[in-house]
């Protein structure tokens, strides 16, 4: 036993550094660090288990790869390479569902994202760019081309169906919600009460710009009232938050300035947004979070 002992010891503590780089992976996607932040994304992609399973083999396979690789160990301690394999993981589960085909895709592609991100990150560097979930795109891309030879169907991610919410109010309330849970394709009221938490916990600046950018998406829709009735809305409101939440927030220090320049960049967002929805359909493809990048 006491031979076993250090084989133990170092299998216990391989297993705790696997475990807060999946957690970090969480965390990461709201730009993030805290450990509780990522156990609060965790357990919002818990609310729909073929999403959380994705979530996990995603994040797993990328981080195999990046070891296997001797990728930098810093980058993967802190889930650098594992958050555009944890937006596949949730998007394969979420509409192809898991089956045997699925998981071996997931499994192949998410490694795929791992490799793409440190080529990126190498190609990027000189202009002191950062990757964000340009790998994830050019995956998730590269699947819908596969869906139709793998013999894989789409299936659409189920909305909760909860009777708590009775009065207008209430059920306003449960959509706002199921809308932020649909940042992780998790259109579910507790997914987004649990993915709003953990962004509240990270920081009220980013709730605040969060709210700027979704309040900047409704004011444009009070001009332009076409777009308030488009299904170009969700996505629009989307690339918003996450592009408030960088610009305002990430990589520049919080002021007035620099809420003045997110503000600007939701507005060039929710431009390119437009812009692209045409071209992107008549190619058969989704729009996604391509304004943000």
């Amino acid at each position: 036993m006491a031979a076993l002992r250090p084989w133990l010891l170092a299998a216990r503590g391989a297993a705790a550094t696997v475990a807060r780089a999946l957690v970090r992976t969480y965390a990461a996607v709201l730009f993030s660090r805290s450990l509780l932040v990522g156990v609060l994304l965790l357990m919002a992609t818990a609310t729909a288990p073929r999403a959380f399973v994705g979530g996990i083999l995603g994040v797993l396979a990328a981080l195999g790869a990046a070891w296997l690789l001797d990728l930098d160990h810093e980058a993967l301690r802190d889930g650098s390479y594992g958050v555009s394999a944890l937006l596949l993981g949730l998007g394969i589960g979420q509409t192809l569902g898991l089956g045997p085909t699925a998981v071996v895709v997931l499994l192949h592609l998410a490694a795929l994202c791992a490799l793409l991100t440190a080529g990126l990150r190498t190609l990027l560097a000189s202009s002191n760019l950062p990757v964000l979930s340009i790998p994830f795109l050019i995956v998730f891309y590269l699947l819908l081309g596969l869906v139709p030879i793998t013999g894989l169907t789409y299936e659409h991610p189920l909305r909760d169906q909860s009777l708590l919410f009775s009065s207008h109010f209430s059920s306003v309330i449960a959509e706002i919600l199921r809308n932020v849970g649909s940042l992780l394709f998790l259109p579910r009221w507790d997914a987004g009460a649990l993915l709003l938490l953990a962004l509240l916990l990270h920081s009220r600046i980013a709730v605040l710009l969060a709210a700027v950018g979704a309040g900047a998406i409704y004011v444009l829709t009070l001009g332009l009232p076409l777009l308030a009735t488009s299904e170009l809305l969700p996505v629009l409101t989307l690339n918003a938050v996450f592009t408030a939440i960088a610009i305002g927030g990430v990589w520049f220090v919080p002021s007035p300035s620099s809420m003045l320049l997110a503000i600007g960049s939701v507005l060039l967002s929710a431009l390119f947004t437009v812009g692209i929805a045409g071209p992107l359909a008549r190619i058969g493809l989704p729009i996604l979070i391509v304004p943000f990048n």
